[in-house]
């Protein structure tokens, strides 16, 4: 546990973690995968991410405008 609250299970994979933003009371299962060395993840308040998740960018750009 964290002290904002988040609770991370140790068998998750972060990779690049440091463009991983968790904001508070977030709780990640087991066996979850969040890819934040493929762009910024930012996750919300009060979110669950169940067991076998990943949780990626998608594939497609978007240009603003």
């Amino acid at each position: 546990m964290i002290a904002s609250g988040n609770k991370v299970s140790r068998q998750t994979v972060l990779c690049g973690s440091q463009n991983i933003v968790l904001h508070g009371k977030v709780i990640v299962q087991s066996d979850a995968i969040i890819r934040g060395d493929l762009a910024n993840v930012r996750v919300g308040r009060y979110c669950i991410i169940s067991k076998n998740v990943v949780i990626r960018p998608p594939f497609k750009k978007f240009s603003k405008g």
